[in-house]
């Protein structure tokens, strides 16, 4: 973000990239799913060069971000969107796959499934659940995700990330979080996204039944 943000490049080789980069991670494989999502333009001039060139998606948030540049908080921020934004369409292209083997010719072994089985039960899960739908505990969640094969690693970090969410922040999916005398912690989620949800649930129903 600051190559493009701050310092007005129009592009960057791809290996300056990767050496400006602090990650063991594959980040070509990262910055392939970020041109999925109108991020980023992948070019190859030659067979051995490769330039990164910021897309729609990217551009748009640049025009944001410049005002806010010297301001730590605005670039992790921009950064979070970023790469959620990224992750949602990998979900989308995800469930838009009939079978296992379709799955793995598109994602290969780095297929999204813990954001996934979190996705299933944040949102899907308000709708289909027969009471407090308006409220989970941390306990339920961790069930839920052992239940569909998350490490507990993976576990740990979504509940510790869920405990660290401030409410009244831009999210507003949690609107408070509780501790009750046993320590057990509920999750209370903002009315507004439960209405929004049970409307989608229920066009896609009436959606189901015509067809």
């Amino acid at each position: 973000m600051d190559v493009f943000g701050v310092e007005n490049y129009t592009e960057i080789d791809y290996d300056e990239l990767w050496k400006r980069t602090k990650s063991t991670r594959n980040l070509m494989r990262i910055l392939i799913s970020m041109e999925d999502a109108d991020i980023v333009k992948i070019e190859s001039p030659t067979r051995i060069r490769r330039i990164i060139k910021p897309n729609i998606v990217l551009e748009n948030f640049i025009k944001i971000y410049k005002p806010y540049k010297t301001q730590e908080q605005a670039k992790i921020r921009v950064a979070t969107v970023l790469s959620m934004y990224s992750i949602l369409h990998e979900l989308y292209l995800l469930a838009m796959l009939n079978s296992r083997v379709e799955i793995e010719e598109k994602f290969g072994p780095h297929v999204p499934k813990a954001p996934w089985v979190a996705t299933m039960f944040l949102w899907t899960g308000r709708v289909t659940k027969k009471t407090s739908a308006n409220m989970f505990t941390e306990e339920e969640m961790r069930r839920f995700f052992v239940k569909r094969g998350l490490s507990s690693t993976t576990i740990s970090n979504y509940a510790a990330a869920l405990k660290a969410t401030a409410p009244y922040t831009v999210q507003q999916y949690i609107d408070n979080i509780e501790v009750t005398n046993g320590n057990t912690i509920k999750f209370i989620i903002h009315n507004d996204i439960i209405n929004i949800l049970e409307r989608i649930y229920s066009a896609r129903v009436r959606e189901s039944e015509r067809t």
